[in-house]
């Protein structure tokens, strides 16, 4: 996030445009969360060992969560000017952690119980593509 913004920051300079440090902090935080979806779709076409899959999966909603923090953050400082408090900050980043670990579990039990009721092969991929985040394709 720093360095993409800085980066903008000094490229815009470069061809005459000016933007404020903070706006071009929030746009790299914007943009820098990775998509996990993706990434372990990458892994799996290049065969790599299944543990470094489930460490990048694991760490996916921690890279997610400090990003969505970092964004409010940053987006409070340019469009109020004010600052966060580090008790703020801290916070913001507890909601965003244990509200996703609460939805994610509650939709998990949700699928669970789903999967259980149902013996349709197309049916339960469907289900599981859906309480995974993924687009179901038909």
């Amino acid at each position: 996030m720093f360095a993409f913004g800085t980066l903008v920051h000094f490229a815009l300079g470069w061809v005459g445009l000016e933007l404020s440090y903070a706006w071009c902090l929030l746009f790299g935080a914007l943009i820098s969360p990775i998509d996990p979806v993706a990434v372990i779709g990458i892994l799996n076409d290049a065969k790599v060992p299944h543990n470094l899959e489930v460490q990048i999966a694991a760490e996916s909603p921690f890279n997610g969560g400090i990003g969505v923090v970092a964004f409010i953050v940053l987006r409070e400082i340019t469009v109020t000017g004010q600052h966060a408090s580090a008790a703020q900050i801290g916070r913001l980043f507890l909601e965003q952690a244990v509200g996703g670990a609460v939805f994610g579990l509650v939709i998990g039990w949700i699928a669970y119980r789903l999967l259980k009721s149902v013996d349709n092969y197309r049916v339960e991929m469907m289900l599981r593509h859906a309480s995974a985040g993924s687009p179901v394709l038909s």
